[in-house]
This record gives C-alpha cells, structure tokens and sequence, in this order.
C-alpha cells in the first residue's frame, strides 16, 4: 500500500487497519514512492511499523539519497528497505547495497533490460540481498519481469507486483495473465511469450503531426 502523502500519525492508522483486515498470512509492503517528507517522519513511521508485520518499507527517499538510505538502515535495522526501480546501472544498485538496501528491484526498461540482469543476479548473492524485479507498464513489460523471475534461483516465491485494477492495453492487448491461488504463470511462448493482439492495440493509438 501506499505511504508518505499524510501526517504519520494518519498514515499509522490508515496501515494500521489494513493490517487488521488482512489474513495473518498475507504480507503487507509499503511504498512512499520517495514521499517521506523528512528522515524523522521517515524514522517515526518505521517505529510504527515494527509492530504490524510490515515485509518492506520501499522507496522512503530519492533514489540518490544514499546517505539518507544508509542512516534510516543504521538507526532502524528491523524493518528492511526495499528500493531500486529507479536505478540506471550496477553502480546505482552497489551504492544502495552499501548503503542498507536489503531487497533491490530493477525495472528492466530503465536499468537497460536483460543485458544487466546477469551482473544483478551475481550482485544480489555476493551481498547477500533479495533480488525483486519491478514492474509497471504494458503486457510486453510484465512478460518481460516474469521472465527475469524465472531466472532467479530463490527458495521462497517472489512477490510479483500486479495491480488488478482494469487496464485494457495490458489485460485486452497483450498476453493475458493467468494467476491461480495466488501465484501468477510466467509465459511459456517464444521470445516474452507474449503477443500483440494489434487489432485492439490500435484503439489506443494517436496520430501527431
């Protein structure tokens, strides 16, 4: 859920209930989006935190915070800090690693694709880090990030964020996601395993002069 827009105090109670709600199973992520308006709001949120089985806290600060990153991670090590999606290069990740990061999460169209997706996976085990692909966009990206999943040897299933709110060019252009009991199918066709249904996709199309 998303974080950094109120007071903490509301910010406290709206995570709070969520958490009530939800099965004791189900983890429970927040993303600020680089919100958090200051490191003590930032540090009072965390404390809050500690009590409802939060998984993550994602993206607290800009992307280039670094040193913002390494003392909420110094000062508040209970809950871990996820962040990454921003990043452009493996030494944009090295510097968030080193700064406390302990669940990065390249998105593979600003990271440059698949060619890094090597030197990540080799990254993430030599740090000793969680390795969680971001994903937003069109159906070709999604084929794209379950892809990159299936290439990362964890024990535990990764978290595939996959909002279910409507979305025609990703649900009635594309491939068609199929998610039973939780877990989602990674494609099995050529290439992405995804194809274009153009017929459709050409709705959404626009001509500039």
């Amino acid at each position: 859920m998303k974080a950094g827009k109120y007071p903490v105090d509301q910010e406290t109670w709206l995570i709070k209930a969520v958490r009530e709600v939800l099965p004791p199973s189900m983890k429970l992520m927040v993303d600020a989006n680089c919100g958090m308006k200051s490191f003590h709001e930032t540090k009072e949120l965390m404390k809050h935190l500690e009590h409802m089985e939060v998984t993550w806290l994602e993206e607290p600060f800009a992307p280039n915070a670094y040193e913002m990153y390494e003392e909420l991670c110094k000062t508040n090590p209970k809950i871990p800090i996820a962040a990454g999606e921003n990043a452009e290069n493996l030494d944009e990740f090295k510097r968030l690693i080193d700064a406390g990061v302990s669940i990065i999460q390249p998105e593979l169209s600003r990271c440059g694709g698949f060619e890094l997706v090597p030197d990540l996976i080799n990254l993430a085990k030599q740090h000793n880090v969680s390795l969680t692909p971001h994903v937003w966009g069109s159906g070709v990206l999604y084929s794209a990030a379950l892809q990159f999943y299936s290439l990362l040897d964890q024990e535990d299933p990764l978290l595939f964020e996959c909002p279910f709110v409507k979305d025609p060019i990703r649900d009635d252009c594309f491939y068609n996601f199929r998610v039973d009991g939780g877990m989602i199918h990674c494609p099995q066709k050529p290439g992405l395993g995804v194809e274009i249904n153009e017929e459709l996709f050409d709705r959404f199309l626009v001509n500039h002069i």
